[in-house]
């Protein structure tokens, strides 16, 4: 019976598993080592995408190798991932320059004989897939046209270009069966206008239109999306090309739906932007079972007890309070701080004196004494000398930076890079041992190699250095590696041994001091915005103005002759960007008065989240107060369940006095705890009259505060309230006064809150003025 012929014996579920990105965006990283090996939480991302394919019930994996395929076979070879139950197997083709040749391989294989999972592994998952599974199985048993489903889940616009540094997508849905009708990714700004033509709205009761959709890239595909591939050598990119000319080819009669998960984590690594998001996400234990404390590389076979990571060995991995993972061979010395949200891998040193927060240090890492690294993820083997400071950075493979040098935030330091003394490399810089290559093309969506002739320079001497290429069988296509020269110098750089260095190497020594390493530009021009970094507000500001410009500039949907059409979720508000924050403060806070943090603790934990958002300190404590506020209040609607048991179920009475002394009692044992969090945060006057103004608002439930948050509670005790922030010395007289007067001239309904604190506001006002007459009277006297 053909391959394609209907067959009513039992086929395995099997899936296809790209492991080539055919993207340029993590480069230089990606021209030595595939982007599937890049370790993220100290594990490679493809063994994330196998184990995941493991728990979906998966029995067969055909994994697409095109760039450092040998790489790729090696890994798979000494990881066993192969058992009875669970067959990997590789398909190899080093000439594919896209994932729309890499499926017409797999179908001139002949390897897929059913329904199958098509995926990258740079998809960190831990979702039940099932309930998509069978949804596909039950459309496509009622009509063989459903083709495919595509897993997406939901998240703010925000969310999207913010944390994970990705571009706009906009789908048109039938929302009563889920059936893609549109599909539009938008630029770096957001998402594009989208025209829905009358033939797409024509017959149905309502189209929904999202933008607020993650694109998870995993999908269930019939064999016909392979013969599809095949007779269309148009088809390059999965999404672009296929996605959008199956929809446009409607007379074929060829159906995509979309699933959208209600829980679960499914993200793609698709940048350095999205690889920091991934790696806090496992660090915060949302893709368990997914998460270092679960050992799941060293028990993914019981057959084997020794598992390796680039040649080292892994050992098991123990967590301990404040998301911290050590392995069981790290030394740590007892002055050093590690924590919270850090992962140290096997055989790591750390320094005395040494400051590690929200950092992921990987197998064999030296980190000398009075070290500080924040938000930084080291690969295996580096060293990192005394007295160095590296901030939001990446640092590959034997990384050597030397004593006293900081490596600003967005910095990308490739393997084998060196950083002299006390040598300082600028913020969003990327190092290799490569000389850079001039960009085939300029797109994001080229290869992981390039092609030989591509680059007149790759490394000391010529292009046609042997040692400077390593070629495929084939001859179609040349990986990158550092010559002997580059990587002698770099050798002798990092162990400070001129005499050891054969050959001068004129390396970019404004970028790497006394050190080893030449520096690569990109073509994208939004280094910044997906950057290891969080970007700077200015970036996003500028993309928001961006989406302002086409918003004006034309309608975003042309509705003629149609009806009934939602329009949900396509414009996001300044309102929904706060509650965005509010919720990720408050949030914050409450795990650190879940988990009993001290207060040392809770600042770093704000601090980083102060600076992922590039909010101020006065921000925090805004939100930060109003969460201690609440915690006597029912739960907020915008807080994850994890934290309603820290609140109270009902709003309490506040009719007599005695309720109101109990209910302020409680109040102010918060604010003795967390008062001097707060005042840490209130650097200035300006800060706390911003606090006052926010207090104002949650009492008034106005903004944010307008869905259920039960401030108006507060209102007969206001003026109690601030009595009680003046005494715990949280707000100053100075700050209250100055609020007063900013609300003098506003209209009487927004001075409902300052009439009834007008009484404590006057006591100030005398004591003020009394204090004036007594400096009065001591000037007099000298």
């Amino acid at each position: 019976m053909g391959r394609r012929d209907a067959s009513s014996a039992r086929t395995p579920l099997q899936a296809v598993l790209m492991a080539d990105s055919f993207a340029q965006k993590l480069r230089p990283l990606t021209l030595e080592r595939p982007k599937a090996l890049l370790p993220i939480a100290d594990a490679p991302m493809l063994d994330y995408a196998l184990e995941w394919l493991a728990m979906a019930g998966v029995e067969e994996v055909y994994v697409f190798c095109c760039a450092h395929a040998k790489q790729i076979e090696r890994h798979l070879e000494e990881r066993k991932w192969s058992t009875p139950s669970f067959q990997v197997k590789t398909v190899v083709s080093t000439s594919c320059l896209s994932v729309g040749e890499a499926l017409r391989t797999v179908d001139q294989r002949n390897v897929i004989r059913g329904d199958f999972i098509l995926l990258s592994s740079d998809v960190v998952s831990n979702v039940n897939i099932q309930g998509a599974l069978q949804a596909h199985k039950k459309r496509r048993e009622a009509d063989k046209l459903a083709i495919m489903t595509m897993v997406t889940r939901k998240v703010s616009d925000r969310h999207r270009r913010h944390r994970l540094g990705c571009h706009g997508l906009t789908m048109a849905l039938d929302p009563e069966d889920g059936r893609l009708l549109a599909y539009q990714e938008g630029t770096a700004s957001g998402a594009q206008a989208m025209r829905l033509y009358p033939s797409i709205t024509q017959g149905r009761k309502c189209v929904e239109v999202c933008t607020d959709l993650l694109d998870c890239q995993i999908n269930i595909c019939a064999p016909e999306v392979l013969m599809l591939f095949t007779d269309n050598f148009d088809y390059q990119q999965l999404r672009r090309d296929f996605v959008c000319g199956v929809l446009s080819e409607e007379e074929l009669g060829n159906k995509i739906y979309v699933h959208q998960l209600k829980r679960g984590y499914a993200t793609q690594v698709q940048n350095l932007r999205t690889y920091d998001a991934v790696s806090r996400d496992i660090i915060e234990r949302w893709t368990h079972p997914l998460v270092p404390d679960s050992n799941w590389l060293l028990s993914q076979s019981m057959l084997f007890s020794q598992k390796k990571t680039n040649g080292i060995e892994d050992t098991v991995v123990k967590m301990f309070r404040g998301n911290v993972y050590k392995a069981e061979t790290v030394k740590v010395d007892h002055s050093a701080k590690v924590g919270p949200s850090c992962y140290i891998g096997s055989r790591s040193n750390v320094g005395a004196g040494t400051t590690i927060a929200h950092s992921v240090i990987g197998k064999n890492c030296k980190i000398g004494g009075n070290c500080h690294l924040e938000g930084c993820y080291l690969f295996e083997n580096c060293t990192v000398g005394d007295n160095v400071t590296i901030l939001r950075s990446l640092l590959a493979g034997n990384v050597t930076v030397h004593a006293g040098a900081t490596v600003q935030p967005g910095c990308v330091l490739s393997f084998g890079v060196v950083i002299g003394k006390n040598h300082t490399v600028p913020s969003y810089t990327r190092l290799s041992l490569l000389q850079p290559v001039e960009p085939e093309g300029g797109s994001e969506d080229e290869l992981e190699y390039t092609r030989k002739g591509s680059c007149a320079t790759l490394s000391v001497g010529s292009a046609s250095e042997s040692d400077g290429w390593d070629e495929e069988d084939t001859g179609e296509l040349a990986e990158l590696k550092p010559s002997s020269a580059a990587m002698n110098a770099a050798h002798a750089a990092a162990l400070k041994d001129p005499s050891s260095l054969k050959e001068e190497v004129e390396w970019d020594v404004s970028l790497v001091g006394q050190g080893a390493g030449w520096k690569w530009e990109l073509p994208t021009g939004a280094e910044e915005l997906y950057s290891i970094a969080p970007p700077p507000m200015t970036e996003l500001e500028d993309a928001s103005e961006e989406d302002d410009s086409v918003a004006d500039g034309e309608e975003m949907f042309d509705l003629a002759d149609t009806e009934g059409v939602a329009t949900d979720g396509f414009e996001q508000s300044v309102d929904d960007l706060e509650l965005f924050f509010r919720k990720e403060v408050t949030e914050t806070f409450l795990r650190c008065v879940k988990e009993k943090f001290d207060q040392t603790n809770a600042v770093i934990e704000l601090n980083a989240l102060k600076i992922a958002e590039d909010r101020t300190f006065a921000d925090c404590a805004r939100y930060v107060l109003i969460t201690i506020l609440q915690l006597n209040l029912p739960a907020p609607s915008i807080i994850s369940q994890q934290y309603v048991p820290l609140f109270q179920e009902n709003p309490p009475p506040l009719t007599s006095l005695a309720e109101k002394t109990s209910f302020l009692a409680s109040l102010k044992k918060r604010l003795e705890e967390w008062g001097p969090l707060l005042c840490r945060f209130l650097k200035s006057l300006d800060d706390q009259v911003e606090v006052l103004l926010t207090l104002e608002e949650f009492c008034g439930e106005e903004g944010v505060f307008s869905n259920g948050d039960h401030g108006k509670t507060y209102i007969p005790v206001f003026l109690l309230l601030l009595q009680l922030l003046y005494q715990q010395d949280i707000i100053s007289e100075e700050a209250f006064l100055d609020w007063a007067r900013e609300k003098e001239n506003a209209e009487e309904e927004e001075k409902v809150l300052l009439n009834l604190a007008m009484p404590f506001i006057q006591w100030l006002e005398m004591a003020e003025s009394e204090e004036e007459e007594e400096e009065d009277e001591e000037d007099e006297d000298e």
